[in-house]
């Protein structure tokens, strides 16, 4: 009579042992993995790599006329695709005389190149820059091709002094992601032959005011459009064990036993330094 452990195939891996048959997977192997969901959803999305996203904020240094406000930009696109490449360029750039805001989507590379790019010329284009938002990991993107707007400020602004830092980022991420989604309806309109470059009108009330904005730009923990270039194919160093911790010390004791953090517990129930001052 033949043992059901053996019929089933899988077994707990705590109880996997020699008695059991070498072909046998243990349970926690025969798991679905995140790169089981990543390849399914890859799959899904009829695609080899994932898109990203990037939202960024810029105040130029000056105002620039409207017609002038993408040549720069268009100056780095069409740089890109000087080298072959596969993929390309997606997304929303909306100029103002004296703001841009732009969403970005394509492949992680054309997306480094782009801002390292940008980053050559973002000291005489810009005052300030803040990357707002960075989403990896899309599989599908609002446009497939660059799509330019121009926009007025709103004549109402729609700004909080006491809001905080989060809800600032937030509201201006809504705003950008309505008209990301209402820009892609019109682009899919096939019976509006033109669209102007202007916003239309019940858009303009969802343009960030100028407020909103330079509360954004004023967010020192967001990364600028220099800081923000500098980490595509640049890895950390990451530092071993041993070139931490060796040579040991010869007492054995860790070498970060003195230093205090914030969230420890002082177990001697001494004054601190800042308590006996």
């Amino acid at each position: 009579m033949k043992s059901s452990i053996r019929q089933s195939g899988k077994v707990p891996y705590y109880k996997l042992d020699k008695e059991y048959e070498s072909h046998t997977i243990p349970t926690f192997q025969s798991r679905r993995t995140l790169a089981n969901h990543v390849r399914d959803n890859m799959l899904c999305a009829g695609r080899r790599s994932y898109f990203q996203r990037v939202i960024y904020l810029a105040k130029h240094k000056s105002i620039i006329e409207p017609h002038k406000i993408k040549d720069p930009f268009n100056r780095i696109i069409k740089e890109i695709y000087k080298y072959p490449t596969d993929d390309h360029l997606g997304g929303l750039l909306i100029g103002h005389d004296l703001y841009s805001m732009h969403m970005l989507e394509g492949s992680d590379e054309l997306i480094g190149n782009y801002f390292q790019l940008l980053s050559k010329t973002a000291d005489e284009l810009f005052e300030k820059s803040r990357v707002v938002l960075v989403y990896n990991n899309i599989n599908q993107r609002f446009l497939e091709k660059i799509v330019w707007r121009l926009a007025n400020l709103p004549e109402i602004p729609d700004f909080d002094d006491k809001a905080s830092v989060d809800r600032n980022i937030s509201s201006f991420l809504k705003k950008m992601y309505y008209l990301c989604k209402k820009i892609k309806e019109e682009e899919t309109d096939e019976d509006t032959t033109f669209k102007s470059f202007y916003l239309t009108s019940d858009l303009e009330e969802w343009i960030p005011d100028g407020r909103l904005m330079d509360a954004i730009l004023d967010i020192e923990n967001l990364q600028t459009i220099q800081e923000f270039s500098t980490i595509y194919g640049d890895c950390s160093t990451m530092l071993t064990f041993e070139e931490v911790l060796w040579p040991v010390s010869h007492d054995h004791l860790p070498s970060s036993i003195f230093n205090i953090g914030k969230y420890d517990v002082n177990l001697t129930f001494g004054k601190s330094k800042n308590e006996s001052q």
